[in-house]
């Protein structure tokens, strides 16, 4: 029979949630390491660059895209890359965006995909169609798209940047899951944004 006192069972737990915590960071900075190389690779072979944040913010963890927006300034150009809010109708951005003349375009929006609330994805088009996520606003989304390549007249490579929601009642608060990812998205965007800060809008081609 195994007898423990009080003390040794409040070192045990403080013991297990340092352990819990350290594990938790270090799961945070390895997630943060690849989302930041995957959109570096994205919008390094791009000529311009665009990021839509979408969603609204009076539906709880839907507000996700505009909240990481406007933590990171709002509209802007940053270097290369146009950075714009669409809020529910990515398609009042058009004109902005065609102004732009992308090549690459990358929608950050919440998502629908039985994953756990809070999980990060990074989705082609297509897999949202074969329904390993679906963006809470993929309608206007895939017609965007598609206006915008009518509107450039060329193919453009697009990615989905989807936080699994969890709760997106009206008037609701964005839950701690979504909101933590809220902050481990600013943080890439922003290292994203000073990576890409110095490069000129224009290729010397086009100068």
């Amino acid at each position: 029979m195994f007898l423990f006192s009080l003390r040794d069972c409040v070192v045990f737990v403080v013991g297990f949630l340092i352990i819990l915590y350290r594990f938790s960071v270090f799961f945070h900075v390895g997630v943060k390491d690849e989302l930041l190389q995957d959109l570096f690779s994205f919008f390094s072979s791009a000529e311009r660059g665009a990021i839509v944040f979408m969603g609204s913010e009076l539906h709880g963890d839907d507000a996700i895209g505009v909240e990481i927006g406007l933590a990171l300034g709002g509209d802007r150009k940053v270097g290369h890359i146009l950075s714009i809010i669409s809020y529910t109708s990515p398609i009042n951005v058009l004109g902005k965006v065609v102004n732009h003349s992308p090549s690459h375009v990358l929608f950050v929006d919440g998502v629908v995909s039985g994953l756990e609330p809070g999980t990060i994805l990074l989705l082609r088009p297509e897999q949202v169609v074969n329904h390993r996520g679906s963006s809470t606003h993929f309608h206007q989304l895939s017609e965007l798209v598609s206006l915008l390549e009518t509107s450039l007249g060329k193919k453009l490579e697009t990615l989905i940047l989807g936080v699994q929601i969890k709760n997106k009642d009206v008037l609701s608060s964005m839950s701690p899951e979504v909101r933590s990812s809220k902050r481990i998205l600013v943080d890439v965007f922003s290292s994203l944004y000073s990576i890409f800060s110095t490069r000129p809008l224009y290729s010397a081609e086009e100068e």
